[in-house]
């Protein structure tokens, strides 16, 4: 009794002291006071919402920061490469130029000097990263000058590389190559800074004659770094450069080659993107319901506030003070939060960001300027604000004689609903109904919250879910080959070292073997957009052609007509058909190295390579045009009566250490790349735990004050004999009718986004095609998560009810 009395007092000595200051003309400071005193004397309420803001703001930020990091570690690194040059020229076509091409661009007016190199990925003993391969400067080697440029085995490596790895100048280091592992010595270090700073030091550098011959580079150029004469502007130097060589190839400044480098993954950075903004969403959905729960639980104090004279607008900006401390302290809590978050899930979005820009990015050191800490904590503050606008609009509608009014105690009408339960034999279920029903705008609340949540994990599952079926079920259909034959390294098999294709033939002569077939994927731009050009050996009429998943015809067909026509065909993937507008029967001209080609388009197929699209041709016309032996990847068709794990225990045991490669059985190699796509997705999957974490605290708020006001309902329950174990039996059953309710509308909402993402979102910024796959994984998940996050939210607001001295509550009539 005295425990109310003494809030009673505080509550009445803070409207006398609400009274003096509005009399003394100087009302705003007293009505923020009060807003911050209440964030202070509900501590529970307040640490838990700034909790779920923070769970929901550090998701946007840890995703934020990786991105930028990412952009800046690649930028740092073509800097570190291409030094003080003022333009680059790169292949469009292809993955190299011809050497003869660097005499002519050094006779364009306005060029002092061009300087080629050639850049790939190797996998070596001790450690796998990025490595460019270029005719280093004298200046940058500490070792013997000429003994390393007139050696084909000679390397230099970054100084900070060599120490984490216990390197040191005369140590021989094995590579692998597209023709099998080679011993290179490591004969200087380069100093910090400059070209050592390019992939975090993951670099070793060889002379360009050295590299093309090591790596099957013979006559090739990957890059040619342009430096001016004075007063050349760049502009003018480039469209020179460019109409010399035509549409196949690239002339940029460094500058230009970041923005393309983020375009090749801004629709997959767009969708994590959209998908963590959703989940600080879902926290300033919570501070609407934080807000609005503590409105209703101050009725009386806001009607005192306004019979008093306090103006509609000191309430509204009282209450919307309330929401952006909220906002702030939560965006301080993600602050702290977005960095162990992002170091945990660094990992996981580079590599499938590595996926979409078809390059192995090095994890970048994560940095967050001070002027953008600040601006995210504004974005929060603003946002929880207005995210609190329309409770605060409710709070200014508050009159004295409604408030109390609404704190007399009287019988609970009958809900028009509570007919419906008769037939239940439990009256603690049938009080249950009745309270949901009589209670609209909580019950509206509560349910209003959790189905948000529930939606955002629907449309994760069934997005994923579809994700992982359509590629799993484009496997089951295409995967031919028994054996697959890939270089050594980590990620999709097309960013690890290249083979030769001369390894085909050792392998087609080998027992047991009834045939091998090469494959070659190769970025190149159509209509200044990055897309695949995946090139394949015929494996014969008698496959059926089950490589090829063309949509449009019968394969049997379009895989005739692709390896038998006399003139250039290809199949398009469906991605690249939304993109660039391109059917069966059309024509296409492809940039090449040696000028524009014309290919005609046979067919339609499936293909996830590049969200831009992706074309098919033979390994015969591959080879002709553009003139590359290298290879991605081997298929391997096992002879009848030879069982394929003996050919893989020879092929493994002979090649896997003299080549650097790894053999898989089909089912090894579809369980390898479902795990890489997995991977991309996994943190999209994480987004899911945070909503709910937010369901869960503003559930329990809402609980917490929705017995809070039955505080005497509940002790007259208590007075005529309900047990304990009866009332918890009732809170709990609410909780779950309002789960219930949430699972329909988070459901019915999560499937409608779901279905629009699937056929809208992913098709027209990603470019893929997925299929709807609805399981029934999806709901039962909601509904076993919505039971277990109501029953969490519920329980201490229950154990507090069912604790409650009848004496006390019935004091309060």
């Amino acid at each position: 009794m005295m425990k109310r009395q003494r809030v009673t007092a505080q509550e009445s000595f803070g409207c006398v002291m609400v009274e003096w200051w509005l009399t003394e003309s100087r009302p705003e400071p007293m009505i923020q006071w009060l807003g911050v005193r209440n964030l202070t004397v509900r501590l529970w309420r307040t640490t838990s919402t700034v909790l779920g803001i923070g769970a929901g703001a550090s998701l946007f930020l840890t995703v934020v920061l990786i991105n930028q990091s990412v952009l800046q570690s690649y930028r740092e690194s073509l800097e570190a490469l291409t030094g003080r040059a003022e333009l680059v020229v790169t292949p469009d076509a292809s993955s190299w130029m011809p050497e003869e091409l660097l005499s002519k661009i050094e006779q364009v007016p306005g060029i002092a000097h061009a300087t080629p190199s050639v850049q790939t990925m190797a996998k070596i003993t001790w450690a796998d990263g990025n490595f460019a391969r270029n005719g280093a400067k004298a200046s940058l080697i500490t070792g013997d000058s000429l003994e390393f440029l007139n050696s084909t085995s000679h390397i230099l490596l970054a100084r900070s590389f060599a120490a984490r790895n216990g390197l040191k100048v005369g140590d021989t280091v094995t590579a692998s190559t597209p023709t099998g592992a080679k011993s290179l010595t490591i004969r200087g270090l380069l100093p910090e800074g400059g070209m050592a700073k390019a992939f975090g030091g993951a670099l070793a550098v060889m002379d360009i004659d050295a590299a093309r011959k090591t790596f099957a580079f013979d006559g090739q150029t990957s890059r040619v770094d342009l430096f001016l004469k004075a007063g050349t502007s760049p502009r003018q130097a480039q469209a020179r450069v460019s109409t010399l060589l035509g549409a196949s190839f690239r002339v940029e400044e460094p500058a230009e080659r970041v923005d393309n480098f983020q375009n090749s993954f801004r629709s997959f950075q767009a969708l994590i993107e959209f998908l963590a903004a959703v989940g600080l969403f879902v926290a300033w959905v919570l501070v609407a319901g934080t807000i609005h729960v503590s409105v209703t639980e101050r009725q009386g104090e806001l009607g005192i506030l306004r019979a008093i004279g306090a103006s509609p607008m000191q309430i509204l900006t009282m209450i919307l003070g309330e929401s952006f401390w909220l906002g702030l302290l939560g965006g301080g809590l993600a602050l702290a939060a977005s960095f162990v978050f992002s170091h945990a899930m660094l990992g996981t979005v580079v590599a499938a960001l590595s996926a979409q820009a078809l390059l192995k990015i090095p994890e970048p050191q994560l940095h967050l300027p001070l002027v953008q800490a600040f601006e995210f904590l504004l974005l929060t503050a603003t946002g929880a604000a207005i995210a609190g606008l329309f409770p605060a609009w409710r709070a200014t509608r508050v009159s004295l004689l409604a408030s109390i009014e609404r704190e007399q105690p009287h019988a609970a009408a009958e809900a028009p609903w509570a007919t419906l339960a008769a037939p239940v034999p439990s009256l603690i279920a049938q009080m249950a109904i009745q309270n949901v029903v009589r209670r609209p705008s909580r019950t509206s609340t509560t349910v209003g919250l959790l189905a948000t949540a529930l939606a955002f994990v629907a449309v994760i599952e069934v997005m994923t879910g579809s994700f992982e079926k359509t590629l799993s079920a484009r496997f089951d259909h295409t995967l031919t080959p028994e054996l697959v034959i890939f270089g050594q390294g980590k990620g999709r098999p097309d960013q690890r070292q290249t083979l030769h294709e001369g390894f085909v033939d050792e392998l087609r002569g080998l027992p047991g073997v009834r045939g091998a077939y090469g494959r070659r994927l190769l970025p190149i731009r159509y209509e200044g957009r990055e897309i695949s050009l995946i090139s394949l050996d015929d494996m014969g009429v008698e496959t059926g052609y089950r490589v090829l998943d063309v949509v449009d015809r019968p394969r049997e067909q379009a895989g005739i007509e692709l390896y038998s026509s006399p003139d250039f065909t290809v199949l398009v993937s469906e991605s690249f058909r939304n993109h660039f507008h391109k059917s069966t029967g059309d024509f296409l001209w492809l940039a090449a190295p040696m000028g524009n080609v014309r290919a005609r388009v046979i067919g339609i197929t499936t293909d996830f390579s590049s969200p831009n699209g992706a074309l098919y041709t033979s390994r015969a016309w591959y080879r002709k045009i553009w003139k590359d032996p290298l290879l991605n990847g081997i298929g391997i068709m096992v002879q009848e009566g030879h069982g394929t794990t003996a050919l893989q225990t020879t092929l493994r045991s002979r090649y896997a250490l003299s080549r650097n490669v790894v053999v898989l059985s089909d089912r090894e190699y579809r369980n390898e790349v479902q795990g890489i796509a997995a991977q991309a997705i996994v943190y999209v999957k994480s987004l899911r735990w945070a909503a709910l974490f937010i369901a869960l605290i503003a559930l329990f708020n809402s609980f917490m004050v929705d017995i809070r006001e039955r505080w005497q309902e509940l002790g007259l329950l208590r007075a005529v004999g309900m047990s304990p174990l009866q009332m918890m039996a009732m809170l709990v059953f609410e909780a779950l009718l309002k789960a219930a309710m949430a699972v329909i509308l988070g459901l019915g909402l999560g499937l409608g986004v779901a279905w629009f993402g699937l056929t809208n979102f992913l098709t027209t910024r990603l470019g893929w095609v997925f299929h709807l796959h609805f399981s029934w994984q999806a709901p039962a998940l909601c509904a076993a998560l919505a039971g277990i996050v109501s029953i969490l939210a519920v329980a201490i607001p229950a154990f507090k009810a069912v604790s409650l001295e009848v004496s006390l509550a019935l004091a309060e009539l």
